[in-house]
Order: C-alpha cells, then sequence, then structure tokens
C-alpha cells in the first residue's frame, strides 16, 4: 500500500524557517545526536555535538555522551507508546523555558544527570577554524557544521582572508557533523577552496 507522503516532507511555520535560516536560530538544547539505533530498542543515542554557548556546554554535557534517561524514564528501553511520547516531547521541545531533566553516561561510563530549559539556540556553524603548524607546512582545519545559515557566509570569508595571510599549503574541511543546507553557500565554499576557473 502506497504512502500518502513520503518521509522526507513536513510542515512548519514560516517564521521557524527563517529564523532558522537567515538568523541562525532553532529551539531546543543545542545538542545533536548520533541516533547508531534509530528509534529501535535498545536505543544507542550518543551526544556528536554541543553548540558553543548554551546552557548544555554550561551544564557540562560532553561528547561521546550515551543518552539513558528523559525525566526519568528509561530512553534506552522503553517501548510504552505513552513514554514514547512523553521522550519525544522533551527532546523535540519548542516551548521557550520548559525544563527538562537528562541522563547521560560519559565515555567513561559515569552518569550524570542534567536540568536544560528549552531555548532559542543560536547556530554555530563554523564551530572551529585555526592555522596548524606541521612539518611539511601551514594547514588549515575549519569544523563546518551547517550549510542551512546565512550567518556563516562572513564567519567563512573571515577565515579565508586569515588563512590566506597565514600563507597556508593544505587545508581540512571537517564537514562529520554537517547535515547539509543550501547550495549557494557550498558553492561559495568550493570557490573560496578553488577559486573562480576550478569552480565553473
Amino acid at each position: 500500500v502506497a504512502a500518502l507522503k513520503d518521509k522526507f516532507h513536513w510542515m512548519e511555520p514560516t517564521i521557524g524557517v527563517e529564523e532558522r535560516t537567515q538568523l541562525g536560530v532553532s529551539y531546543g538544547y543545542g545538542i545533536s545526536y548520533d541516533q547508531q539505533s534509530g528509534n529501535a530498542t535498545p536505543r544507542h543515542w550518543r551526544v556528536k555535538n554541543v553548540t558553543p554557548n548554551t546552557q548544555a556546554i554550561t551544564a557540562g554535557v560532553s561528547r561521546g555522551s550515551k543518552l539513558l534517561e528523559i525525566d526519568g524514564l528509561d530512553f534506552v528501553n522503553t517501548t510504552s507508546q505513552s513514554d514514547i511520547n512523553i521522550i519525544s516531547d522533551a527532546l523535540y521541545s519548542r516551548n521557550e523555558g520548559e525544563s527538562h531533566t537528562f541522563k547521560f553516561s560519559d565515555v567513561d561510563n559515569v552518569e550524570y544527570e542534567v536540568t536544560l530549559q528549552t531555548a532559542a539556540i543560536e547556530g554555530v556553524p563554523l564551530q572551529l577554524a585555526k592555522t596548524i603548524d606541521t612539518p611539511q607546512g601551514k594547514v588549515g582545519y575549519l569544523l563546518l557544521n551547517s550549510f542551512n545559515n546565512s550567518t556563516v557566509e562572513k564567519d567563512l570569508f573571515d577565515e579565508f582572508n586569515q588563512f590566506s595571510a597565514d600563507q597556508i599549503t593544505n587545508l581540512v574541511v571537517d564537514l562529520r557533523y554537517n547535515g547539509g543546507g543550501f547550495l549557494a553557500l557550498s558553492s561559495q565554499l568550493a570557490y573560496m577552496v578553488a577559486g573562480k576557473d576550478v569552480t565553473a
């Protein structure tokens, strides 16, 4: 039986799209997960990135931590639909100021618990840019987590000017956590890396 719609379509208010794409604002906690098991039990979700300047950073949520519980409910093993609804509402809350408790296990298997409030999170697509001195010469490194935020354009421009001033000979563009976004921004990055002729 054919589905009425595929899994790639959804609806959301225009203002939400504009906030996210033009201002870089989304709602949540500033945590992104590597969903190694999807929603199948046992769920195995690990923190892959924490946005700078968020409550999650201040509370000590660390990369590699495994999500164990939300609001006292067993995130890993529950199959109860009512529990899943509560967990989903907490994970994807868009209600600013709404509090939820998360229990994690860090990379050393030490459990810790944090209480976070849903907030308007200013995305930081370009989370790291630096020049590294190596025996083979100067290497530029960029950690770029999204092409879905037009505010990153100026940051990329500034960093590439700095790389030019530093006279780098190699460049690493780290896109491990990049979920994609605007083709225009990815094309601009390609232009900054390869130049006009190669890009054309």
